[in-house]
């Protein structure tokens, strides 16, 4: 359990530096998805070298689920792709449609590194928290626009905004879900 706790410590420490890159910049560097990916690659091995220790299957413990947060190797696979990958299939269609930039590639990618940590269900609330709590923030810091033709709700659409932080929040709002839900 020991091995699970660092792991989500580090994951919600990443995607809190995460968080403030993205509204320094509004860009999410690869090299922080990278780093999520390949702190999650350590984890599994440690869960396994962590059971070998302890005189269990080392493979059996690397794809089981995990302790304290019930994501198994597998979930977090498909949590990965179903983000990430259905993310970009809804953003690409999107713009397709309207002809303007919906979520970015950054954006995109971190929603599939979380995958990796919170599974398909966790990922799903972290979106779910994350997207409220991005709209909501959206509409209270929403100034009168000085064009009458686009009304108040309209606006957030017409500019770019950090996302990152509301991922942040809605992952450590997942892993308390998670966490809940385990014991």
């Amino acid at each position: 359990m020991f091995t699970t706790v660092v792991a989500y410590i580090a994951f919600g420490c990443v995607m809190v530096a995460v968080a403030v890159y993205d509204v320094r910049t509004l860009t999410i560097p690869n090299r922080s998805v990278f780093l999520l990916v390949g702190l999650w690659v350590l984890w599994r091995l440690a869960l396994g070298v962590e059971a070998a220790v302890g005189g269990f299957d080392f493979l059996l413990a690397v794809v089981e689920a995990a302790p304290l947060t019930n994501v198994s190797l597998s979930d977090g696979v498909v949590g990965a792709i179903v983000l990430g990958g259905g993310l970009l299939v809804l953003t690409a269609a999107w713009e397709a449609f309207t002809k303007k930039a919906a979520m970015g590639g950054g954006d995109i990618k971190l929603l599939a590194a979380m995958g990796l940590y919170l599974g398909l269900s966790g990922g799903l609330v972290a979106l779910a928290v994350g997207c409220l709590l991005f709209v909501g923030i959206s509409l209270v810091k929403q100034h009168p626009v000085p064009d009458v033709k686009i009304r108040p709700y309209q606006a957030i659409l017409h500019h770019s905004a950090a996302f990152a932080p509301a991922l942040a929040t809605g992952a450590w709002v997942a892993m308390a879900f998670l966490v809940a839900v385990s014991l």
